[in-house]
């Protein structure tokens, strides 16, 4: 059932005009903000820092107003994609929320004139301790090397809107795809559907291989386009970074997420270290397929054919009895999610194809978008979503910048509640089949979380210091995937995927530029943390009560307190895939005679 209306979340919203008349509003309480703001002189006193206090909660406030009504109309747009009146509505959202910068950028002048005993005094004050690391790596990123704020707001706009515009065109791109499986037929697969089946795969061998040549026939007039496209991006975020910043894209990254380039390196050599561990599975895989070895579109297909399907009902209870017999706080939450209906699964031919969850910070609820088809990967996607859901719900009491917690821990807490389910799954379902079929969801999510991010990653690493030469070729993008590629699975898999930096969405999209590492990241954080907890009501208190400070500390101190590991070292990360790999010899042995 799709989520609540535009009348239960907005009263006074029930047409277009009257969402256009919020949007003119906060218009005009932003450049109100924006102007009074201006006439503040630096507090010297912590008497006169309460005005300055008093505009910090004003502006949380505002903020999260923005952040509500975008989240609510990109929610609404994506419930029906060839509705062409939510498209403006969406755009004139996202002005308004570029405006957030500005306005923050104001606050950041009034923190930097003051003294440095005035500041450190006002960061310790207890109104300002739950949001002070916030501040502070706002402050890190606002230096004396940059120009003044007012042009570098001016800069960052056109450079945003210049990327956004590029992102654009992309789309268009796909949008304009379209072909017929079936030529007897008048149906036509869209670039979205095409997308969509090329990264979830295909259950048909033939089928997928099929939508993946039509696909490539497709792009294959405009992948120079898309060529020009990412490498205009790609120059854009770093020339940005470089400019306001004097930093590569990549450290920005890691500040914005809150880890030091030790814990990403020490994750990635261990995964690098690990990475031939997965060849026997590969090679099992393929034997169960009938196919000599596999290629790069085989890793997310079923082995198995006879796929059990459960409604959307009964996957609703399997997921709230798995939650309830891990933690029945985690089900009571998950049980009013679903009863005020945050959550859109309808499959309906004109809705989108992202899944996601989104956040509504004024109501304190979220929206859940998925196509379910009633398979386990659905009911395991659904699972995912909800421990977004349920993370948001823990910082929902915080204040606004708290509520902005890292990517990398936001993917922790949905793959954890990913292993709750099929953990909880397996412990209820003894027969082989089943067992195999939930291994096998388990060992795709490695492919999914691990395998493909990592992947991905190094695609942009490698892109991001090639472009610092020059715009890269369609034949060096391709070389250079496939490169990646290869690497990762270890030069095992019979045919690679060379479409895949045309095909993978964000690589495309300015504000999630190394959007890959967090899933590798979350995923093993999950992983580990399962491995070294044996007392289930611990482990639960220890995940809400992680969440709940996610966004007042940096990640390793984060994970130090709550879980008492240091995951700058590799040990830690050892841990996490010894766990993870324990099912490919589960799966070795169950599928022997098969």
């Amino acid at each position: 059932m799709p989520s609540k209306s535009v009348e239960e979340l907005y009263k006074n919203c029930t047409n277009l005009d009257e969402f256009y008349s919020c949007i003119t509003v906060l218009h005009e309480k932003v450049n109100q903000a924006m102007h009074k703001m201006n006439q503040i002189e630096p507090p010297t006193s912590m008497e006169e820092s309460k005005e300055l206090l008093m505009w910090i909660y004003k502006t949380e406030d505002l903020v999260s107003e923005i952040t509500e009504l975008h989240s609510f109309v990109l929610f609404l747009s994506r419930q029906n994609t060839e509705d062409d009146t939510k498209r403006p509505l969406l755009a004139d959202c996202i002005k308004l929320k570029n405006k957030i910068p500005a306005l923050l950028s104001m606050l950041d002048q009034l923190f930097l004139g003051m003294s440095e005993s005035m500041l450190k005094e006002f960061l310790l004050s207890k109104e300002m301790r739950e949001r002070s690391l916030f501040y502070q790596e706002r402050l890190l990123k606002t230096s004396s090397k940059q120009v003044n704020s007012e042009l570098q707001n001016t800069l960052r706009k056109h450079m945003n809107e210049d990327s956004r515009s590029w992102f654009d065109v992309r789309q268009k791109l796909v949008n304009r795809i379209s072909f017929k499986l079936d030529n007897t037929k008048d149906e036509t697969m869209t670039g979205q559907e095409a997308l969509h089946i090329m990264y979830t795969s295909h259950p048909v061998r033939s089928v997928r291989k099929k939508i993946k040549k039509l696909f490539k026939e497709n792009v294959n007039n405009d992948k120079v386009l898309f060529a020009t496209v990412l490498n205009q991006i790609t120059a854009n975020t770093e020339n940005m970074n470089q400019a306001f910043y004097k930093e590569e894209t990549l450290n920005m990254s890691l500040f914005q997420n809150r880890l030091t380039k030790r814990t990403l390196n020490s994750m990635t050599s261990t995964i690098d270290k690990n990475l031939a561990r997965l060849i026997p599975y590969y090679e099992r895989k393929a034997k169960l397929l009938g196919v000599e070895t596999l290629d790069e579109d085989d890793l997310l297909a079923p082995v198995y054919s006879d796929q059990p399907q459960f409604t959307y009902e009964e996957a609703k209870e399997l997921i709230l009895q798995a939650f309830s017999n891990y933690s029945p706080k985690l089900a009571s939450f998950v049980r009013n999610a679903m009863e005020e209906k945050w959550i859109d699964s309808e499959n309906r031919s004109n809705k989108s194809f992202i899944e996601f969850c989104t956040f509504l910070p004024v109501s304190k609820q979220s929206r859940i978008n998925i196509i379910y088809k009633g398979t386990l990967r659905c009911m395991s996607t659904l699972a995912h979503e909800l421990g977004h859901a349920y993370h948001y719900d823990k910082l929902s009491s915080k204040s606004t910048f708290v509520q902005h917690m890292p990517l990398s821990i936001a993917e922790f807490s949905s793959t954890f509640t990913d292993f709750i389910f099929l953990n909880e799954m397996m412990k209820q379902n003894n027969t082989p089949e089943i067992q195999g079929l939930l291994i096998e969801e388990k060992l795709k999510a490695i492919t999914l979380y691990i395998l493909r991010p990592y992947t991905q990653f190094l695609f942009q690493m490698k892109l991001f210091q090639a472009r610092t030469q020059g715009p890269l070729s369609v034949s060096q993008l391709d070389d250079l995937i496939v490169e990646c590629q290869r690497f990762v699975y270890q030069d095992s898999l019979g045919e690679y995927n060379s479409e895949q930096w045309i095909s993978h969405n964000l690589f495309y999209i300015p504000d999630k530029i190394f959007y890959n590492y967090q899933y590798m990241f979350g995923y093993l954080l999950s992983a580990g943390i399962h491995a070294l907890t044996t007392n289930q009501d611990f482990s639960f208190n220890q995940f809400a009560n992680l969440l709940e400070e996610s966004g007042s500390l940096p990640v390793e101190d984060l994970i130090l307190k709550h879980v008492g590991q240091d995951i700058r070292e590799d040990e830690f990360w050892q841990i996490a895939i010894d766990y993870l790999f324990q099912d490919i010899d589960r799966y070795l042995k169950l599928t022997d005679r098969q």
